[in-house]
């Protein structure tokens, strides 16, 4: 099963995330990959918690930003693809 709006992703336990001035980093401590997020992508690592869906966090983005609900959840699904490739975040249905 792929990456849907009802996917709840979760950082890694081996990532660590930090947000200064707007932009988001996480890291991989076992692999060291880096990944710099900025805009409505800091939402996603925000509610990153295995809790939230993609979908409840599109509205939350939707709520920040002046965007569709359906562009903003494509996008997070998006987001959310290359972050599980890099290992930063997991799901349960990946």
């Amino acid at each position: 099963m792929g990456i849907s709006a009802a996917t709840t992703p979760r950082l890694a336990s081996y990532a660590v995330t930090h947000t200064i001035e707007g932009t988001a980093a996480l890291l991989n401590v076992n692999s060291g990959i880096y990944y710099t997020i900025d805009g409505a992508g800091i939402i996603l690592v925000e509610m990153c918690d295995g809790e939230a869906t993609l979908t409840e966090i599109a509205q939350a983005v939707c709520a920040e930003y002046d965007v569709e609900e359906e562009r903003a959840l494509e996008d997070l699904i998006e987001l959310t693809e290359a972050l599980l490739d890099e290992g930063l975040i997991v799901t349960d249905e990946a």
